[in-house]
């Protein structure tokens, strides 16, 4: 595959326990049809602000995440955990690892995401998964 993925960083969390939940269901497809093209090892460039998987998002206002400030702290969280910043671009197996190393096993995925709305079906997926 040769297409590039634009991503938030923290949404490299949320598709590892991604299990076909969302906000609707225009959201799931999506989500979806991004987890499936993952599995081709793309290009993952990181950015600020929207990205791919907000387009289908209804939180997604023109372009601008309605709850911006928390996602960002979230997105900064990664970075920090896993030494990223935007516009580092790598293969999602790359980016994969580093997130499954640095957050999930260094035990530092509640820090990050304990008051987002999806954490506690995420919480039960880590602590069930290879990747706590």
């Amino acid at each position: 595959m040769s297409e590039t993925i634009r991503l938030r960083p923290h949404h490299l969390l949320c598709i590892h326990n991604f299990v076909g939940k969302g906000y609707d269901e225009t959201f799931t497809a999506h989500m979806s049809q991004i987890v499936e093209m993952l599995k081709e090892d793309p290009k993952i460039e990181l950015v600020e602000g929207c990205d791919e998987l907000c387009g289908a998002c209804p939180h997604d206002l023109d372009g601008v995440c309605e709850s911006a400030d928390k996602v960002s702290r979230y997105d900064r969280g990664v970075m920090e955990a896993c030494g990223l910043a935007p516009g580092d671009c790598e293969s999602w197996s790359s980016l994969s690892d580093k997130v499954i190393e640095s957050v999930f096993h260094a035990g530092r995925f509640e820090q990050i995401c304990s008051d987002c709305q999806w954490y506690e079906i995420c919480v039960l997926l880590v602590a069930e998964s290879d990747v706590k």
